[in-house]
């Protein structure tokens, strides 16, 4: 027994032992994590590398790319992950999405070698279909002296480069020439993997050798230096679509092509309309895209009432410069026609790391609505003045607008729901139709023991409480409303369950009484909990629904009535009731 897994060893150490060719250590005859093997010949060779492919895929770019990486010929192509939407646990859909996705790699004229991103392999059966279609989720192989690395860091809390993946590529690299390049590919990028000391060993291995990091996740593309080693961060090949912003900012159709010459490389940054520079963005720029991207340089506070009608409402927008470079703002309050803003424009330039606060004065004749401000918006564009490089994005800052509500004791309350409440925000909003595909009117009242909450839901698609994924409703009751959401009792009422499950109580006693009962379409909620929770007459609620139309997909719509959590600066004020 002993002398023949020495020889298999043997066997592996030949078959990395040579100069040219394209060699592995996988069963021929069992499922590969790649269409076909290459013809590699000597040290020279080319091959692509491909950025995601979905979360948001635009139809047709991904044809249109198989096309021209044909026009280009590599010796083979190579991706970063996130092939198919997946985030779903019908097998039957998620098969689909493979054969789909195949039926358009089908047309490459060269091997596909596959990397899995989160969308691939969400859960335990996405895994599963991955394993059984392409035979494993982390391999190597050779081409010519160059080694490749396909790591799969995917799992609960970026866990899944374990002890098991570093010793095999440990391996892999005691038997290689430290000058030969060794190229590796993964989907997260390195820096979201630091908390894993696994990882963190294997970075520390490959910093003694001619190590490329290639990765993709964030959609935008982005070349740094990774234990002083290139680290490049593709953009999405097929995901953007009318909003992506231009190469400046890493927004566009990626994909790389990589010549190697030995131990030579050179790498080409390519959008599907042309050629870039590696260093489209880089570390001197990264600062200033990411500053652009998130649209952190504005910020709008809240506009507050205490009174619902009134003819001027005020707030205050803070507008920041986080870069190296100067930041000119320019910007325009838009909304409602008989409601005036002063001031209207914002045009403004900020030094590096400056501030500045602006007072915002909505105004009318007559009195108006604070809730209507909520379709006001600040509209602005930013640049920052690097010398050199044009860094501009445009962004559209939304206007929250809120006012205090009253609790009206009643011994005997008649619930007369006569308002939708509109959503704050929804997440995963382009799955929400409207309010005939999901909504909510909400009532309250109190009694000498009892703040009594009353909440009526729409949906035209109810999934009840025996799937997995199921309609929810999360309702967040704080009667302290300086305290984060987190110090709120949660509340959870389930379709298709008649009474509320705590969620979330910070280890506190509570008692409570709730209902939930289907009446003519309309599933009707009804919370009770005690009074005397509150010390100072104000609580602070907010109702937060998850819409599941589907309950094999695991992306739903969130409607969210009020921000999420309570942020002194921001949202001081929101869903807040004064005990009457």
């Amino acid at each position: 027994m002993a002398l023949k897994y020495f020889l298999f060893f043997q066997l592996l150490l030949i078959s990395f032992s040579g100069n040219s060719q394209f060699m592995h250590e996988r069963h021929v005859a069992a499922a590969n994590p790649w269409t076909s093997e290459p013809v590699i010949s000597g040290d020279n060779f080319r091959f692509i590398v491909t950025g995601d492919i979905t979360g948001g895929e635009e139809p047709g770019v991904h044809a249109l790319a198989v096309q021209r990486i044909n026009e280009l010929s590599p010796d083979f192509v190579i991706t970063v992950g996130d092939l198919i939407d997946g985030y779903t646990t019908d097998s039957l859909r998620a098969e689909k999405q493979w054969d789909d996705f195949l039926k358009v790699i089908d047309n490459l004229e060269m091997p596909f070698f596959f990397t899995a991103g989160n969308h691939d392999i969400t859960n335990p059966m996405l895994e599963n279909i991955w394993n059984r279609r392409f035979g494993s989720l982390w391999y190597s192989f050779k081409a010519g002296s160059s080694l490749f690395f396909v790591i799969n860091p995917a799992g609960k809390n970026k866990a899944g480069f374990d002890a098991m993946q570093l010793e095999y590529f440990k391996n892999k690299l005691e038997s290689h020439d430290s000058s030969a390049p060794v190229f590796i590919f993964m989907h997260y990028p390195a820096g979201e993997m630091a908390d894993n000391a696994h990882f963190a060993a294997f970075g520390r291995l490959l910093m003694h050798y001619n190590a490329y990091w290639f990765c993709g996740h964030e959609h935008r593309y982005a070349y740094e230096k990774f234990n002083n080693q290139p680290h490049i961060m593709l953009a999405g090949l097929a995901t953007g679509g009318p909003g992506m912003r231009g190469h400046a900012l890493g927004e566009f159709h990626n994909l790389m092509q990589v010549s190697v010459r030995g131990n030579n490389v050179n790498i080409a940054n390519l959008d599907l309309a042309g050629l870039l520079p590696i260093d489209a963005v880089n570390p001197a720029t990264l600062k200033q895209v990411n500053a652009l991207r998130s649209g952190n340089w504005a910020e709008t506070e809240i506009v507050y009432s205490d009174e619902r009608f009134v003819s001027s409402a005020q707030t205050k927008i803070r507008l920041r410069n986080n870069g190296d470079y100067p930041l000119h703002i320019n910007g325009l309050f838009s909304g409602n026609d008989n409601i005036s803003v002063s001031p209207e424009q914002i045009d403004t330039t900020l030094q590096p790391g400056e501030s500045s606060t602006i007072q915002v004065v909505f105004s009318a004749q007559e009195k108006f609505d604070v809730a209507g401000l909520n379709s006001f918006s600040f509209s602005s564009t930013a640049q920052f003045f690097q010398p050199g490089v044009e860094l501009k994005a445009t962004s559209e800052f939304p206007v929250f607008a809120d006012y205090l509500r009253i609790c009206n004791f009643s011994d005997h309350p008649r619930p007369d729901f006569k308002e939708v409440e509109l959503p704050f925000k929804i997440d995963e909003d382009w799955d929400w139709k409207g309010n005939h595909d999901a909504s909510f009117s909400l009532e309250t009242s109190h009694d000498k023991k009892y703040i009594h909450i009353r909440i009526k839901l729409t949906d035209d698609h109810w999934v009840m409480s025996e799937n997995l994924v199921h309609d929810k409703l999360l309702v967040c009751f704080s009667p302290d409303t300086n305290a984060v959401e987190s110090h709120a009792f949660h509340f959870q009422f389930n379709a298709g369950e008649d009474i509320a499950k705590v969620v979330s109580i910070n280890d506190r006693k509570i008692k409570f009484r709730s209902s939930a009962q289907f009446q003519n379409g309309h599933l009707y909620v009804n919370l009770s909990v005690p009074a005397n929770l509150v010390k100072s007459d104000y609580f602070r609620l907010n109702l937060i629904y998850t819409d599941v139309d589907d309950p094999t997909n695991m992306d739903h719509s969130v409607l969210n009535w009020r921000p999420r959590e309570t942020s002194v600066r921001l949202y001081k004020g929101a869903g807040t009731f004064l005990i009457n």
